[in-house]
């Protein structure tokens, strides 16, 4: 049985920095490209004015991108390359 401890790639924040930053693209370009260029579809269809949901979302999308990037980046289990020459 294989165990998996703070060590093990994939575990604790690089996992939930990869599925935040997955969802977060998501959001974005299902954002961008049904609601507002193709207008499939908005956040709320039956409110008159759908401009407000619509770029919450779209926030949503840019905080989920930039707290995944955060997460996977700081994981402190994951090995860094040196930066000395």
């Amino acid at each position: 049985m294989l165990r998996c401890e703070r060590t093990c790639p994939g575990a604790g924040r690089t996992l939930l920095g990869g599925m935040a930053f997955g969802w977060g693209v998501f959001n974005l370009i299902e954002g961008l490209i049904d609601h507002q260029l193709l207008g499939l579809h908005h956040v709320m269809d039956a409110a008159g004015n759908h401009w407000p949901a619509d770029l919450t979302f779209l926030a949503s999308g840019a905080v989920l991108l930039a707290l995944g990037a955060w997460l996977t980046r700081t994981d402190p289990s994951q090995p860094r390359a040196s930066s000395t020459r």
